[in-house]
């Protein structure tokens, strides 16, 4: 029985300098992702809730008033 050839290096250097590639540029790309300012990314979530009432900025019950907020459960 003959033994199989020893594996080459030059593909084991050349596989792991792939790799290295390919995590370079995934990385170039979230870091291209990254936005540190204040961005929307859905207009119409926005928009609704714009349109909803707030009580000491959180959303509220359109049927609700300043008077019954007092009474408001606040268990979490």
């Amino acid at each position: 029985m003959a033994m199989p050839p020893p594996p080459l290096q030059h593909h084991t250097t050349t596989s792991l300098i792939m790799m290295v590639r390919t995590i370079h540029k995934r990385e170039e790309r979230n870091r291209a992702k990254l936005r540190f300012s204040k961005q929307i990314k859905y207009a119409c979530r926005k928009a609704g809730a714009d349109a909803r009432k707030r009580v000491k900025g959180r959303f509220a019950k359109a049927s609700s008033s300043s008077s019954s907020s007092s009474s408001i459960d606040h268990r979490l």
